[in-house]
């Protein structure tokens, strides 16, 4: 889709859909991706493979934009627990995509204390 977000997007299976991110994967289209994530957020889909591909390429642009779009479908600890580059967590401090709306004080103190942790 072209569109950030369609009226109805189409009823597809979890299967289709990581069928889509894998396409958009392999093709490189973080936006699509992100996309994607937004028009099917309260699906009960699996976004772990985006996430995962954006902490990969460390585009923390898109990373942002996805916690701040659906993060009350992710788990937040868990995109935390993934994040091992000190570049892409400055990234997301300075632009507040994981401290703004979507995470407790404890997730961000979480966040904030693994930050402080790497050299």
């Amino acid at each position: 889709s072209n569109y950030i977000n369609v009226p109805f997007p189409p009823k597809i299976t979890e299967e289709k859909f990581q069928d889509l991110v894998k396409v958009g994967i392999e093709n490189d289209k973080r936006e699509y991706l992100w996309r994607l994530a937004f028009n099917y957020e309260d699906s009960g889909f699996n976004f772990n493979s985006i996430i995962d591909y954006y902490i990969k390429v460390k585009d923390g642009y898109y990373l942002v934009e996805l916690i701040s779009a659906i993060g009350e479908y992710l788990d937040i600890d868990s995109i935390i627990d993934k994040i091992n580059d000190k570049e892409l967590m400055e990234y997301m401090i300075k632009y507040k995509g994981l401290i703004d709306h979507q995470a407790t004080e404890e997730q961000i103190n979480k966040f904030k204390e693994k930050y402080n942790s790497i050299k």
